[in-house]
């Protein structure tokens, strides 16, 4: 048998068996494979990179300008009275005219809509320090005092009101100031010539500013602040109540007949709580008594005792608290009242409902079952000579809000 031997030649190759054969044709398919893929990755790139450039093209024209701002300047914002209505403001802070939007003039805001209800994330305590006015102190809130917007911290001043008339920053004598009261040592609120706010100061020196009314007191209060309300007053009381250093034996709710209650300052009697000091008194060198501590550690003097101090707060003789079987104006103490009238418990007495004049808290002054339209104002603390009767927690509901004598002070203005 004759084998023929076949020769197949392509491009000039020749191709001698089918494992050749074979050979050739995967290395020409894998030419021709990459032969092709070289222009689709080149392709590829090409669009990835345009994507790329377009895509950074349209965020900076057109998303960036909207997040940040960037092409500002290129618009013009009319906020003028005739374009008022285009926008959302508030008046009382933002006023509008021909020339635009202007602040209102001394308007700030800052609000909680639930603040009253929802204290947690808040901090409200007045900060003490060199941002205090010199003779004010911090007093922490209490939330018993809701009404009216008294459930907050404040500032209050340190010492009775004093005058500096000779504007060192001290307060002065009457003698100093010409204007000696009809008796005591009082400064005479009458006699101050050329009376100014600015001149109101905080300091242990200087007489206590008297013979003013609670009308004349309300506007007589330094810049910035506020004759005391009777709700201030009693976060106060209550504050020095709960601290056992305004306790004659360090022990809350003792008795001045065993040596203890709570000091009740300069009132005309000498006992555990009190003392008979000049009428009134005043200087760096005060008795302890006349002093009350608050829970900060600081210690405000005069609360009670020395002079009565007016309070913003009036009422009428027919909405006066009330003792069964008993009419008109007397000294009572807090334990015998039956009713509030258009008070409460809390806008009158100590937290324990067991104290009264024996354990030195002072009593009230007030027109029992009374049918009365006249007004009286608060007066709080007592003075020099109202021995029992005087202290933190001593209302009288007698004087009108017109008059004033030598026991009347303009006393503890508050900074809200």
């Amino acid at each position: 048998m004759v084998r023929r031997q076949t020769t197949l030649v392509v491009v000039g190759v020749p191709i001698k068996s089918n494992t050749m054969r074979n050979q050739f044709k995967h290395h020409w398919l894998q030419t021709l494979r990459n032969f092709c893929s070289a222009p689709l990755n080149i392709l590829f790139l090409v669009v990835a990179v345009m994507g790329l450039v377009t895509g950074t093209y349209l965020s900076f024209h057109y998303v960036f300008p909207q997040v940040f701002a960037l092409n500002d300047t290129n618009n013009v914002w009319t906020f003028t009275a005739p374009t008022a209505g285009n926008y959302t403001y508030d008046s009382s802070l933002i006023t509008i005219d021909a020339a635009g939007a202007h602040p209102v003039s001394g308007a700030n805001k800052l609000s909680n809509p639930n603040f009253s209800s929802d204290l947690a994330g808040w901090s409200i305590s007045p900060v003490a320090g060199t941002t205090t006015p010199t003779g004010y102190l911090p007093v922490p809130a209490s939330s018993t005092y809701t009404a009216g917007g008294d459930n907050k911290a404040f500032l209050v001043m340190q010492y009775e009101a004093k005058y500096d008339c000779n504007g060192d920053g001290d307060g002065d004598t009457a003698a100093a100031c010409s204007a000696p009261a009809d008796s005591g040592l009082g400064l005479d609120y009458r006699d101050i010539s050329g009376f100014t706010t600015s001149k109101v100061v905080s300091t242990a020196n200087g007489a206590p500013i008297v013979h003013i009314s609670q009308t004349q007191a309300l506007t007589a209060c330094p810049t910035g602040t506020h004759l005391i309300t009777n709700a201030e007053w009693m976060t106060l009381a209550r504050n020095a109540e709960a601290q056992t250093a305004n306790w004659a034996d360090g022990s809350i709710g003792s008795t001045v007949a065993a040596g203890g209650g709570m000091f009740r300052g300069n009132v005309g009697n000498t006992d555990s709580v009190g003392y008979d000091g000049t009428d009134p008194e005043y200087g760096t060198s005060r008795n302890a008594k006349a002093k009350l501590a608050l829970s900060t550690g600081s210690s405000l003097y005069d609360l009670s005792g020395n002079v009565w101090e007016w309070n913003s707060d009036t009422i009428t003789g027919a909405n006066q608290p009330d003792v069964t079987g008993q009419t008109g104006f007397n000294w009572r103490e807090y334990t015998a009242l039956t009713g509030y009238g258009t008070l409460s418990y809390d806008l009158l007495r100590p937290v324990s409902s067991a104290l009264n004049a024996s354990h030195g808290v002072g009593q009230i002054y007030h027109d029992s079952n009374s049918a009365s339209s006249t007004q009286y104002a608060f007066l709080r603390g007592g003075s020099w000579n109202y021995t029992s009767s005087a202290g933190a927690f001593a209302l009288a509901l007698r004087i009108r809000r017109a008059f004033s004598t030598t026991i009347l002070a303009f006393a503890a203005p508050v900074i809200p």
